[in-house]
């Protein structure tokens, strides 16, 4: 269930960055510039619970061995 809502959260983040680049009406920018912001405090918070709860898929460590 976590990382439904984490996806939901990904999917708005990416749908009001859009509207912020396409919309042309100053109030209307605002408005998905604070949605916008609003999301990125609660990606925050979602991310920071779900590591703390070992639920976040960490991206496997890179080595270089070839060298």
């Amino acid at each position: 269930m976590f990382r439904i809502i984490l996806s939901m959260t990904q999917t708005a983040l990416s749908l009001h960055t859009k509207a912020i680049n396409i919309c042309t009406n100053n109030f209307l920018r605002n408005m998905f510039t604070d949605f916008l912001n609003e999301e990125i405090e609660i990606y925050n918070l979602l991310l920071e619970y779900g590591e703390s709860k070992n639920w976040v898929y960490s991206a496997p460590n890179y080595s270089n061995s070839s060298t």
